[in-house]
């Protein structure tokens, strides 16, 4: 897990006031892929994604591993776990 990926971990941890922070990161990132290690992000993660679709992105259904965003094409978010 890379710097960027702990930061988005930690920001999610911190709830629906740190969104906009959040999508700041998203539409910076070229890729960044959140995994949860053991288990889930952590409840309302569903949330996070619907809110981010409304700021522009695109929020899409993965496969068996849970959802992405994409914004233009750009892999935005990657795989969710548990």
């Amino acid at each position: 897990m890379d710097d960027l990926e702990r930061e988005t971990l930690d920001i999610l941890r911190m709830g629906p006031e740190t969104l906009d922070e959040l999508a700041g990161m998203y539409a910076a990132a070229d890729e960044v892929r959140l995994t949860a290690r053991g288990g889930s992000v952590r409840a309302g993660t569903e949330d996070v994604v619907r809110r981010l679709a409304e700021r522009g992105l695109v929020a899409q259904a993965g496969p068996a591993s849970g959802w992405q965003l994409t914004d233009t094409g750009r892999r935005l978010a990657g795989e969710r776990t548990g």
